[in-house]
């Protein structure tokens, strides 16, 4: 019985650490952090655009995070400060149809975000 507690240990533990893990909470309390490498890909930026664009969307990310427990009306005045310095700093870096694609992306996403929100009143 001993020996079947031990293999099983050994097989189920490490699974066990696994699933954990891919379902641990990162730090900042989400359940995921943002892959803004992915989004360069869909913007298709270039080799020498990605590192600026990351950077910066990193920079805001981080800043964002920060305002995890301002209360409503700072947070929302806030955010529309964050996203225009964002844009901003991108818009230095992306061209007319990258920003323009940027734009709409971001759109969709707050939809969708809002419609969770909604649907979850």
């Amino acid at each position: 019985m001993n020996r079947f507690l031990a293999r099983t240990g050994r097989i189920l533990l490490p699974t066990l650490i696994a699933s954990l893990l891919s379902t641990a909470v990162v730090a900042d309390g989400h359940k995921h952090k943002p892959d803004f490498a992915q989004l360069a890909d869909e913007l298709s930026l270039s080799e020498s655009q990605k590192a600026g664009f990351i950077d910066t969307m990193e920079e805001q990310h981080q800043k964002r995070r920060e305002l995890r427990h301002t209360n409503r009306q700072e947070k929302r005045k806030m955010l529309a400060q964050h996203r225009s310095e964002t844009l901003d700093v991108i818009s230095n870096i992306l061209d007319d149809e990258q920003l323009a694609r940027f734009k709409a992306i971001m759109k969709e996403r707050r939809q969708e975000m809002k419609k969770k929100r909604d649907d979850n009143q």
